[in-house]
Parts: C-alpha cells; sequence; structure tokens
C-alpha cells in the first residue's frame, strides 16, 4: 500500500511540471559535473576502507 502512494505521489508531481521544470530538472540529473564528483568520492571511499 504504501508503494501505490509513493507511486501515485510521484505521477500527481511529474503532472504538476511544466516544461521550463521539466528541463531544470533533466538538466540537473544529467549534470556531467555532479555525476563525476558522485562517482569520484564513491570510489575514494571504497579505496580508502581497502
Amino acid at each position: 500500500m504504501r508503494a501505490l502512494a509513493v507511486f501515485m505521489a510521484a505521477i500527481e508531481q511529474a503532472q504538476a511540471m511544466d516544461r521550463q521544470s521539466v528541463r531544470d530538472r533533466a538538466a540537473w540529473q544529467l549534470d556531467t559535473d555532479r555525476i563525476m564528483d558522485s562517482i569520484t568520492t564513491a570510489v575514494n571511499k571504497e579505496t580508502a576502507s581497502v
């Protein structure tokens, strides 16, 4: 039941977005600098624990 509520909330949120909001969110999600920073951080954590 909880999963359905989360799914429905996501649908409502998506329906409320306008084109600019979609562009902004996509640009943030596909930001290569942010992605590379995340990967670098994860690799550094992994190598530090070895």
